[in-house]
């Protein structure tokens, strides 16, 4: 360990270590560390769950569980401009769908409108060239209304896809 000469209080020089660099230290310039009995308990207590399968080593996660297009698979046609048709499946019960991501493309150009289901209420408006992709990441898009499902409507024929990445909330 290195050290440096300071003067004592009665003006002895004596040898101090130098104070450890900020960060993770080597194996060879790491110092011994005395734990306390509390310390250890916890420390005992951790390995001791890990073994078991008691301890919890991470989160559930999310308390919802996320959802991908309808039953499992994106939207596509080659004309959707008729009856507006679900992206999404109906959330859980008295909940309202979330978007967390969407990719839209289209082979022509057209007008590609994300409604709520029934209401009809643009939820979003895209205007998109031929053979255009668009990824929109959503911090929180949310439904207005509980238990309706995401539907689309295109201003005329021409291939689309809707892929949508959702969950419920309340």
């Amino acid at each position: 360990m290195a050290t440096f000469n300071a003067r004592d209080s009665d003006g002895q020089t004596v040898p101090l270590e130098k104070p450890l660099t900020p960060g993770r230290a080597a194996e060879g310039a790491s110092r011994p560390v005395v734990l306390s009995d509390e310390d250890k308990a916890v420390i005992d207590a951790i390995v001791s769950g890990l073994a078991d399968g008691s301890a919890v080593v991470q989160d559930a996660g999310p308390s919802w569980t996320p959802a991908f297009g309808v039953s499992g698979a994106a939207f596509d046609s080659s004309d959707a401009s008729g009856s507006p048709a679900d992206v999404t499946d109906a959330p859980t019960a008295g909940q309202s769908i979330v978007l967390d991501s969407l990719i839209v493309s289209t082979g022509a150009a057209l007008t590609v409108e994300l409604l709520e289901e029934t209401s009809g209420n643009t939820i979003l408006k895209l205007y998109m060239a031929a053979n255009q992709t668009l990824s929109i990441p959503f911090k929180k898009l949310k439904l207005p209304t509980a238990d309706k499902k995401l539907q689309v409507q295109t201003s005329g024929a021409g291939n689309v896809a809707v892929t949508a990445e959702y969950h419920s909330e309340a």
